[in-house]
């Protein structure tokens, strides 16, 4: 059964779509590990919507780059996504550049549609 809404606490019928929808690259499309560009530091976990861009807690550089970070339980970060993706306050500003599955794209579109007809 597709999923049509974003579950708070997935049913285990939920959960096994997810877990099909997971990118098969395992990249977490929610967060990553920000690399400074100036000196080299590392900030693990950074929010890849973050409204404002990524500083250096060292240099206070904002120039870096997104590097790719995998969990070890993504569901939790995928169904963040799925979410964040469809709220039209978020944007992605880091995006990963592979993309993402191909129904995980059209529960997003279908939720977007559901909210801008309800707004």
């Amino acid at each position: 059964m597709p999923i049509t809404r974003i579950p708070n606490t997935p049913s285990p019928e939920e959960l096994a779509e997810i877990v099909r929808m997971l990118p098969p690259d395992g990249v977490c499309r929610t967060c990553g590990r920000w690399r400074c560009a100036s000196c080299g530091a590392q900030r693990s976990i950074r929010n890849r919507f973050s409204p404002r861009p990524h500083q250096c807690a060292s240099c206070k550089s904002l120039d870096g780059e997104m590097l790719p970070s995998r969990h070890r339980d993504p569901v939790d970060h995928f169904i963040g996504f799925i979410s964040m993706s469809v709220d039209d306050e978020c944007s992605l500003r880091h995006p990963v550049a592979a993309p993402i599955p191909e129904a995980a794209r059209q529960l997003i579109d279908s939720l977007r549609e559901v909210t801008n007809a309800l707004s």
